[in-house]
């Protein structure tokens, strides 16, 4: 009978790993394509510019000058990268709730999920349920999944949230959340990870739903209390149709306070999200981290930021058709690409600076007072103003043009409704009746010179990290460190230096059998060493104990200008330290 019971539970076993094994079929030519965030080398050249000496040497009591004002340069254009075949990528075909989980339980990261149906999970007793609402249907393996040609549904039903704590692409497909009880609100968290929708359509039978129209919620952050899965969210929206809409994409967590930053790249002129990209979480949670959001879209219109929170961008990339959107409390505002063309409603406010590079074009809407403020204005492309308006700056880059939208017939009357804050001659280009003007000694003057040098445009953001003091030996020794990142999500550091050397030479002691020596000594004007490949650095100080000269490893030293006398030569090596007496005649 044991027997029995065991070759039965054996051949149990057996047929169902078979079953499972059955859904996966290994696959030798597939290819994907990411827009890479984080971590991306080949998507981008970051350089850095105007940096300091990465070593300097000072002696006790000298001044310290302040951290330098680093810059940098990018070449990041945010295009896509082949993600190259796969030989070990499996593929799991499933056309049902029960065959999609146990693609899950067998899949490992790269893997594929093709749906060969409608596929719909809901929730049901045997789910988490926390006071009446489901806890998220949880992805923790970075997957594909793929609704093939027949562009099929994977929903989640009956107001089951969905939360992706590890990479997850979703490909040509249907993607429903259907809310419950006549709620018209679902939810996708985006816990930290990336997550990429390409070509997905998020249409919902609305009779099936039960409310007009229902759409998710991207969330770029966690849910309830949930521990982030990872350091950055990184949502990516490409090849979009007038099916594709969500009803919100927010920028944080859901109750908590968002510290870790986020980038969005919504690479497609049909996207539509009905309440706009907004930086903070649902119950308008603080977003405290830094946000990027890279759009094309023509049919997004409310982009806000979240005052008082991190630093925040938002660029428009190559929109083809003249958006009208509302932009309220962003840090940075930049349009790019040739023939960017974006129109700012009246109720658009908390800008901080502009940057509109060359072929793209910005107007801004009369407002009820039609005072314009920035701190910052780039171009070379075209900011459109309202006529009798005001445009208050405080600083400008780049030759910027600034046109009137009511063109003016006397050029002087520019005088009347521009006024700058900081503006020297040269700085910027106004267009009016269709010629070109700049400043000069209060008065405008055709602008004749197109081949002008331009102040260099730094793309580049660059984060001072502060500094660290240690001790070496005598010295002290203060580093300081440099971020530069890009919308692409690449990375460099550079690090300065301060050496602070010690006039106190009594703590050296003599390292003997080192087999090395000073020549010639006495010296007139230089010596050397007759091993130097042992010298790291060499200190000369007087019979006071003062510190006169230093030098880093040389083939010989320089003492011309030092008077008559004895020094003291304090040389580091590989051993440590060791003290010499030198004569000067």
């Amino acid at each position: 009978m044991r027997r029995m019971k065991l070759r039965g539970w054996i051949l149990f076993f057996f047929v169902v790993h078979a079953a499972c094994i059955s859904y996966a079929q290994s696959s030798k030519h597939y290819s994907s394509q990411f827009l890479e965030g984080s971590g991306s080398e080949a998507s981008a050249v970051l350089t850095f510019t105007e940096l300091p000496e990465a070593e300097l040497v000072f002696n006790e009591g000298d001044v310290i000058p302040d951290p330098f004002e680093v810059k940098a340069v990018t070449t990041c254009n945010g295009e896509l990268e082949s993600g190259g075949d796969n030989e070990n990528r499996q593929h799991y075909y499933v056309g049902s709730y029960q065959e999609f989980v146990a693609a899950l339980q067998l899949a490992q990261d790269g893997d594929v999920i093709n749906l060969s149906n409608h596929v719909a999970i809901k929730p049901d007793a045997s789910f988490p349920n926390h006071l009446g609402v489901w806890e998220p249907f949880v992805l923790n393996k970075a997957i594909i999944i793929d609704g093939g040609a027949d562009h099929n549904t994977l929903s989640f039903e009956r107001g089951l949230p969905l939360e992706l704590r590890a990479d997850i692409t979703f490909k040509d497909m249907n993607l429903t959340m259907i809310p419950e009880g006549g709620v018209n609100a679902s939810f996708i968290y985006v816990s930290d990870s990336k997550a990429i929708f390409d070509n997905v359509s998020t249409t919902v039978d609305v009779g099936v739903a039960g409310v007009s129209d229902p759409r998710p919620t991207l969330v770029a952050g966690t849910y309830g209390t949930h521990d982030s899965a990872g350091e950055q969210a990184h949502i990516i929206i490409r090849n979009a149709t007038y099916e594709s809409t969500f009803a919100a994409i927010l920028a944080g967590n859901q109750n908590t306070v968002k510290t870790t930053n986020t980038l969005i790249d919504i690479e497609s002129e049909d996207l539509v999200v009905k309440e706009g990209v907004k930086l903070c979480g649902l119950d308008d949670s603080p977003m405290i981290g830094e946000s990027l959001i890279n759009t094309s879209s023509k049919r997004i219109k409310h982009y806000q930021g979240f005052e008082g929170g991190g630093a925040s961008t938002l660029n428009f990339v190559e929109v083809s058709v003249i958006p009208q959107v509302t932009v309220l409390n962003i840090d940075d505002v930049q349009l790019k690409g040739l023939g960017t063309r974006v129109s700012f409603l009246d109720n658009s406010e908390g800008l901080n600076s502009v940057s509109v590079s060359e072929g793209a074009e910005l107007t801004v809407a009369a407002n009820a007072d039609n005072n314009f403020s920035l701190a910052l204005l780039c171009g070379p492309g075209t900011l459109v103003i309202p006529q009798y308006s005001t445009l208050m700056l405080g600083a400008v880059c780049n030759r910027p043009v600034v046109k009137v939208r009511e063109w003016l017939y006397l050029k002087e009357n520019i005088l009347d409704f521009v006024v700058f804050g900081d503006e020297q001659a040269g700085d910027i280009i106004y267009h009016v009746n269709e010629e070109m003007y700049i400043r000069q000694d209060g008065q405008l003057e055709v602008y004749d010179s197109p081949y002008q040098p331009l102040i260099e445009s730094y793309d580049a953001s660059v984060q001072y990290m502060g500094e660290t003091v240690e001790l070496r030996g005598s010295d002290q020794v203060i580093t300081r460190r440099w971020r530069a990142f890009d919308a692409c999500g690449n990375e460099a550091f550079f690090e300065q230096s301060l050496i602070i050397l010690s006039s106190v030479i009594s703590s050296i002691e003599e390292v003997a059998d080192l087999s090395f020596f000073i020549y010639p000594n006495p010296a007139a004007n230089e010596f050397g060493f007759n091993r130097p490949e042992l010298v790291q650095s060499l200190r000369i100080y007087d019979v006071n104990g003062r510190l006169l000269r230093s030098f880093p490893k040389k083939s010989s030293y320089q003492i011309d200008g030092l008077p008559s006398g004895l020094y003291f030569l304090v040389v580091k090596h590989a051993h440590g330290y060791s003290q010499f007496k030198l004569r000067k005649e």
